[in-house]
């Protein structure tokens, strides 16, 4: 009786395990998955809530807490709080059709015809090794697609290792997002979380002036 129950045990021990091995995967499936996730699909409105940390030598130098909502399709409500050793800022920006709105800190806010929060430049380094990964996991109690890419980049005088995670739920977009960056020797370690929502409720976006 023991030996059928210790046996029985194993077998599911074996089965949990395998239902939540990694596998690896080439890039082209990754980068496909992770852009067709991008989506907001049939969703009316979107929420995204971002936080990123920035430490030095173990210590906590920055911290960004981002919010970013949208009505579909050309209706967008941007807000960054950012905290440093040295001061509090803010960026808030509105976009209603093609006007934007702007505001910095607690200065005025000030029209503009172009987004206020300029461009983002990605990208690995030449000498850099990448590993892609998928496995089945949660969250929120929900069945979700776990991608991670994992990237050395390789300098002179150094390596940082980023780890990038996004979890994809079972209608193909994206539920949250996380990625590590380690910077060795010079001891600096990058976090940022994004959560996305789908539909909320009470979303308004509004031009702040006339």
């Amino acid at each position: 009786m023991i030996n059928k129950l210790f046996l029985l045990l194993t077998l599911l021990l074996l089965t949990v395990t395998a239902g939540a091995q990694v596998r690896s995967i080439s890039s082209s499936d990754y980068w496909t998955a992770i852009r067709n996730s991008s989506g907001s699909g049939d969703a009316k409105t979107t929420r995204e809530i971002e936080s990123s940390q920035f430490w030095e030598e173990g210590k906590l130098t920055e911290t960004h807490n981002i919010t970013i909502e949208t009505i579909v399709p050309d209706h967008i409500h941007y807000l960054r709080e950012s905290t440093t050793l040295k001061a509090k800022t803010s960026l808030e920006m509105f976009r209603v059709g093609e006007q934007y709105y702007c505001k910095q800190n607690k200065a005025a806010w000030k029209k503009s015809n172009e987004s206020c929060l300029g461009e983002s430049m990605s990208g690995f380094a030449a000498d850099s090794d990448t590993d892609f990964t998928l496995e089945d996991a949660t969250l929120n109690g929900k069945a979700v697609k776990l991608y991670v890419l994992r990237v050395t980049e390789k300098y002179r005088d150094g390596v940082i290792n980023v780890t990038y995670k996004t979890w994809i739920g079972e209608d193909g977009r994206r539920t949250r997002s996380e990625t590590e960056r380690l910077n060795q020797p010079e001891r600096t370690r990058f976090v940022r979380s994004t959560s996305y929502e789908y539909d909320p409720a009470n979303i308004k976006i509004e031009a702040p002036i006339r």
